[in-house]
């Protein structure tokens, strides 16, 4: 193969990134002798040019392919009587709390006999994939039927998941967060329909910032028939002593 004089071969491996993915971005950063292209095999850019192009070229594959940022991701579900919340200035309109706030709630429900953490969880993943949690078992729907050609019929079982999902999808940005978080709970009906019920809530928030989601009633005696987010209760049409479901989702960029 003839090059142009003074250009040079360089092969940049590409650690995190896809090389086809990024060639598409860096192959009209060539001059015009120069040549780019990408070996899906080895995940690798190769680079015919001038030594100066190849600089060039070579800052911005690495900034390609920069390792995605982990975020933790710390799930507490607390259920107490409203007057609780509203003492401790948690409302409906304060969406977003400071780095550092969830901690001293923590310790004030500790010392509250009204309010219980039902649920702690936590977890990590990439920024731009979500996470996801589950509490669930796989409950009968119905049956499928397959004929084959030799006219043999099979009979099996449909199974869904039902119970409690969570999916948090954050975003990490230059200094903020961008969290969407969707709870959903699943019923099965008596025709074995799957009912669902969905939240969709995004907050834009500094790394450590707390998410607030909840403020739903729900009711302290619970009928098997109450639909729970991990085992709280959503809602219930009971005259018992209502209290309040709150979610606190907590969002932390991992250096």
């Amino acid at each position: 193969m003839c090059f142009a004089q003074g250009t040079e071969l360089k092969i940049f491996k590409v650690k995190y990134g896809n090389a086809q993915s990024i060639y598409k971005v860096v192959a009209d950063l060539k001059s015009e002798q120069g040549k780019v292209s990408y070996d899906a095999g080895t995940n690798s850019i190769i680079i015919v040019d001038y030594p100066q192009n190849i600089e060039l070229i070579g800052r911005v594959i690495e900034s390609l392919d920069a390792a995605e940022r982990q975020v933790e991701i710390r799930v507490v579900v607390v259920e107490s009587a409203g007057e609780f919340f509203r003492n401790i200035g948690i409302t409906g309109s304060r969406l977003v709390l400071p780095r550092g706030e969830l901690p001293v709630i923590l310790k004030a429900i500790e010392k509250d006999k009204s309010a219980t953490v039902k649920t702690s969880m936590t977890l990590r993943t990439q920024s731009n994939q979500p996470a996801q949690l589950q509490v669930s078992s796989d409950e009968f729907i119905g049956n499928e039927v397959t004929i084959y050609d030799n006219g043999t019929i099979v009979t099996s079982e449909i199974r869904e998941p039902v119970g409690s999902f969570l999916e948090v999808l954050p975003v990490v940005n230059d200094a903020t967060i961008t969290v969407t978080v969707r709870p959903t709970v699943s019923s099965l009906r008596k025709n074995a329909s799957i009912h669902e019920q969905t939240i969709l809530t995004q907050a834009m928030i500094n790394d450590g910032e707390t998410i607030v989601i909840g403020g739903v009633d729900s009711e302290k005696r619970i009928d098997k028939n109450s639909r729970t987010l991990f085992n709280v209760p959503l809602s219930s049409k009971s005259k018992s002593a209502r209290e309040k479901v709150v979610m606190f989702l907590t969002a932390k960029i991992v250096e």
